[in-house]
């Protein structure tokens, strides 16, 4: 924690603010329609748990389900380098879940912070996960994990001195609206892939949001 403000009425003499982090927001598209169907649940749950195992395996930061989602809290980052290789990780995993899965995964990258209760029902409150779902709800069209303009300068920033134009191994694209975007390259070259793109495309024609 960080202290700051006036502690004129604290009787600690301190006001705890928490440290700005990074949050993403991962959602598992076409979820929420196959949840409709009842006898797809324990299907779903078993979908979730696999998800959550995957980024279980990894030191770099800490995964909790939401519903139908996760919000991955990173931490460990050191410099660019630690936050590239961190994102390196997260592609791996990404398209490791899709292959063995067959369903593709959104998501939004925001900074904030987050509080965490010490109480036995144990429940966080976090600006970031706000942030990182309103990015990858409204601002994300594609089937990726990005960020963008305003987060990707907050991220220099969390990580101490960088340039300007340091993409913290990201690559740049567009949503929808031609609004500049920063993702995580998931993609290898694998035919097997480019066929469920095409099935998964062609599946959800109804559902452009997917």
């Amino acid at each position: 924690m960080i202290y700051v403000g006036d502690t004129s009425n604290d009787p600690q003499g301190t006001t705890a603010i928490p440290e700005q982090s990074l949050f993403i927001w991962l959602d598992i598209l076409g979820f929420a329609d196959a949840v409709n169907s009842e006898t797809k649940y324990k299907e779903l749950s078993e979908l979730l748990k696999k998800f959550q195992d995957l980024f279980f395996e990894s030191d770099n930061y800490n995964p909790t389900i939401i519903s139908d989602g996760m919000v991955l809290s990173i931490k460990n980052i050191r410099n660019a380098n630690s936050l590239k290789q961190i994102f390196k990780e997260i592609a791996e995993k990404q398209f490791l879940f899709i292959m063995e899965n067959k369903y593709f995964i959104r998501g939004g990258i925001a900074v904030g912070t987050r509080y965490e209760s010490d109480d036995e029902n144990k429940h966080f409150i976090s600006n970031g996960l706000a942030r990182a779902y309103k990015l990858e709800s409204t601002g994300v069209d594609w089937p990726i994990i990005a960020t963008d303009e305003k987060n990707i300068n907050l991220i220099r920033k969390l990580i101490g001195p960088t340039s300007d134009s340091e993409l913290l191994g990201l690559y740049e694209g567009l949503n929808k609206n031609g609004e500049k975007l920063y993702l995580i390259d998931f993609i290898q070259k694998n035919d097997d892939y480019l066929d469920l793109l095409q099935k998964k495309i062609f599946e959800y024609k109804e559902s452009p949001s997917v």
